[in-house]
């Protein structure tokens, strides 16, 4: 197993002050470095298929944290062009009404954090905003005095003023850079996907799809390990999908940021997840990851531990290359239980997807997390249909199902001509025809219980019935082939 890991970057509030005319609100942000256990671990709430944290607080807006994280999250997504063209000032005041404004005093510090780690977790695209430099102003007039507006503004440790580009973006013409290198990552996106058509030319399945990516971070990303170095952050843009995809370089949420940005592409639902892993000596280290929301169901995915590195220093690089082949899929769409740690909650894995603050004490805000299925995902299929006829002149279909879940439904659809076919009807796996009526082509499909067909046996199968068959007789051979009568009494063969 990989000891890839690395800190994930959240939003730490230093401290607050509200002062209604100009005064400095200082907001600092610094690593999470997994040296303390936060003190409040999130539920698993999330079981439909939001695509992103937005959508979550979009739905969940009678909770008015969520209310005023979502406005400020629109509040910066919406100025993010004038961010790149090096916009230092924010206004809220056309995204609440007066009131709000006042109100909003008492959200400030848990809003604002919420929104900019939101914003971070849905958008891998906008790895080069920092809020390293945010400081937060507040606006009052009328007597008595009320806030009037509250600006999010961007200086230097001087107060001075500067911008919300990341210090890796080099050069004078900031947005002329940014744009270069946007293109430079969705140009690798775009041959990604070039290569995944040329390996699937009739079309690839979601499950495939997932695993190309997969497998081609795994391949060509290298682990930045300077970051391991005390007091270092590592290389530039390794906490990002553009070092995973352009450079070839990442930490642990790189890799994660480099498959949502992947997957976003395909329109696959998928949510970022930040955490940390607690290991046997009791060392904690902050840790990112995916889940992946498949046919119904979330599971969790962890490229920066498929791309593991063996343990043995004395193996050769043929052997080294051989064990990271064997070990690619070692949580690759992973089942399992947070409350007892199975699965893919093993290993001391926690998901935290918090906002570490002070506010007179410690406090965290936390954001949902995702509720995986029990079991690993298994791509689905119908691997076989075994026609048996039966010697009374009925019919015995057997059926073999792989990657069966809780949540899909075997079902079968009739036609007398081959031609046209009936409403698909639920099955189990064993499927006993026992009147000539039942005589017909049959299609065999895999679908989830709304009604979504998952994939289908390749060949039409036709079930001959031979005998008229009535009620009274299908209730005996029923009762026989359970081994019980009418009442319950076991029959002796």
């Amino acid at each position: 197993m990989s000891e890839k890991k690395t800190g994930i970057k959240t939003f730490l509030i230093i401290f607050l002050i509200l002062v209604i005319i100009g005064v400095i609100i200082f907001f600092a942000v610094e690593n999470n470095n997994g040296t303390t256990r936060p003190s409040f671990i999130g539920e698993e709430v999330i079981e439909s298929d939001i695509t992103d944290y937005h959508e979550y607080l979009s739905q969940n807006q009678d909770d008015k944290t969520n209310y005023y994280t979502l406005k400020i999250y629109e509040a910066i997504y919406d100025n993010v062009d004038e961010i790149k063209d090096g916009a230092n000032v924010i206004s809220l005041s056309s995204y609440f009404s007066r009131s709000e404004l006042n109100e909003l005093s008492s959200y400030l510090v848990v809003a604002t954090s919420g929104a900019l780690t939101c914003l971070t977790l849905d958008n891998p695209d906008l790895f080069w905003i920092s809020f390293d430099d945010l400081y937060i102003y507040t606006e009052s007039s009328g007597f008595p005095s009320s806030i009037s507006d509250i600006t999010f503004q961007a200086r230097d440790a001087n107060g001075y003023f500067t911008d919300f580009i990341s210090d890796d973006i080099p050069g004078y013409d900031k947005s002329a850079t940014i744009d270069s290198y946007l293109l430079a990552m969705s140009s690798v996106r775009d041959e990604i996907y070039q290569a995944l058509d040329e390996e699937y030319p009739q079309g690839a399945t979601e499950y495939q799809t997932i695993e190309f990516f997969n497998d081609y971070l795994v391949d060509t990303v290298v682990y930045d390990d300077s970051v391991l170095i005390p007091n270092s952050t590592g290389r530039p843009f390794v906490h990002t999908a553009y070092g995973a995809l352009v450079n070839g370089l990442a930490v642990c949420d790189g890799y994660a940021y480099a498959m949502q940005y992947l997957l976003d592409g395909k329109d696959i639902t998928n949510l970022a997840g930040v955490g940390y892993v607690q290991y046997e000596d009791g060392s904690q280290e902050g840790h990112a990851w995916n889940y992946v929301y498949l046919y119904g169901n979330w599971y969790g995915l962890d490229v920066t531990w498929n791309d593991g590195d063996p343990s043995d220093p004395t193996m050769s690089w043929e052997e080294i290359l051989e064990y990271k082949e064997l070990h690619k899929h070692d949580y690759f769409l992973l089942g399992g239980d947070l409350e007892t740690g199975d699965g893919f909650y093993d290993d001391g894995r926690t998901p935290q997807n918090y906002i570490y603050y002070f506010d007179g004490g410690e406090a965290f805000y936390q954001f949902p997390i995702p509720k995986i299925t029990d079991t690993k995902f298994v791509e689905p299929s119908i691997s076989n249909v075994q026609v048996v006829n039966n010697d009374d002149g009925s019919a015995t279909v057997n059926i073999t199902v792989l990657g069966m879940q809780d949540n899909y439904s075997l079902a079968y659809a009739k036609s007398d001509d081959g031609l046209e076919y009936g409403d698909y009807l639920e099955s189990d796996s064993v499927i006993h025809f026992t009147d000539n009526s039942d005589s017909g082509s049959y299609k065999f499909v895999l679908m989830i219980k709304d009604g979504e067909i998952i994939c289908e046996y390749s060949e039409i199968v036709t079930i001959e019935v031979s005998t008229l068959v009535s009620e009274q007789a299908i209730t005996i051979i029923e009762d026989y082939r359970s081994g019980q009568d009418a009442t319950g009494e076991q029959l002796v063969a």
